[in-house]
């Protein structure tokens, strides 16, 4: 995975592999270090390694996603070396009638070479109807494109 020194290059690159399904692209932007929470496995991942583990055996086990988007993505600096970001993931996934959504929450960290890497990642679940979330949607969000 690249070298990105931009915290909102790192969230795309990011979220571009996560689209792809490229587990290795996405896998590379983590720390080595860092905690993933997986609310519907009641599971808190203290690993990238970890986390690599849980999705090659969720792919061996059959998990097939067939497409996969992200949306109401937002991303704020919190200091020289700290960013967090937002956004919205939609994904058909084999078995499913309808899309499995949830808001995810990274948090990176700013590296000595200046790198940007993803130290924690929490996922919610989220309805599938986001009609009353709307009021909610950050201003920032108005030229992405939406799960239509």
């Amino acid at each position: 995975m690249g070298h990105h020194t931009d915290a909102g290059e790192a969230v795309d690159a990011l979220l571009r592999a996560y689209e792809r399904r490229d587990v290795e692209a996405y896998l590379g932007l983590f720390d080595p270090e860092a905690t993933i929470v997986v609310p519907a496995e009641r599971a808190v991942l203290r690993s990238r390694e970890a986390f690599g583990s849980h999705l090659r055996r969720r792919v061996e086990e059959g998990l097939l996603v067939h497409e996969c988007r992200t949306w109401d993505v937002e991303v704020r600096r919190a200091g020289d070396a700290a960013a967090v970001a937002s956004y919205v993931v939609s994904a058909h996934v084999d078995g499913q009638p309808l899309p499995v959504r949830s808001r995810e929450t990274v948090v990176l960290e700013r590296d000595d070479q200046g790198a940007w890497h993803v130290v924690h990642l929490h996922r919610s679940p989220q309805p599938v109807d986001w009609t009353p979330m709307a009021r909610f949607a950050s201003p920032r969000a108005a030229g992405v494109a939406g799960d239509a």
